[in-house]
């Protein structure tokens, strides 16, 4: 036989959803502030696609709340802070140092052999655009030649002989 009230149990029951639901915008806000963060500091160190450097940074990335130094209590605010994985320069060994969003991504940066196809250069803070393909007046200096000024047979002539001079890639043989 059931000893509890039925009034109890639905309010139980209304009060585990509640936590639910509260639990479930707690994760939505957590995503999407560090998301946000991690974003933002891609964007602003050049590279080429921000949700790359999140997908890396994502696991590694958590919210802090921010404490009053005075009296120790909350104030309500929340860092988005990266436990960014490091060497030991002295010893050689692994460590994790804390990091921003801005500061972990300009560590990657940093280190263009693990991370440097990630981002548009090392001395650029944004995004450039790509070049464009090579035109008569930079072929000249490279020793190309114009393939818009030859006749079919000049350029395939050229393209068995001496295929860098096209801008190809010599024929193994």
């Amino acid at each position: 036989m059931n000893d509890k009230d039925p009034n109890v149990e639905q309010l139980e029951r209304r009060i585990a959803a509640a936590e639910q639901e509260a639990q479930r915008w707690k994760r939505r806000y957590q995503d999407a502030t560090v998301s946000r963060a991690l974003k933002d500091a891609a964007t602003h160190q050049g590279a080429f696609n921000a949700d790359q450097v999140v997908a890396l940074l994502r696991e590694m990335t958590t919210l802090v709340e921010v404490t009053d130094e005075a009296t120790g209590q909350s104030t309500g605010q929340f860092n988005t802070v990266v436990d960014f994985p490091e060497t030991d320069p002295k010893t050689g060994k692994p460590i994790t140092m804390r990091r921003t969003p801005e500061e972990a991504v300009r560590r990657m940066k940093e280190l263009p052999e693990t991370y440097g196809n990630l981002f548009t250069s090392s001395t650029t803070a944004r995004p450039t655009t790509p070049t464009k393909p090579t035109t008569r007046a930079t072929t000249k200096h490279q020793g190309l030649v114009d393939v818009r000024t030859l006749t079919p047979a000049q350029y395939r002539e050229i393209r068995n002989t001496n295929p860098e001079r096209l801008g190809l890639r010599p024929a193994y043989r």
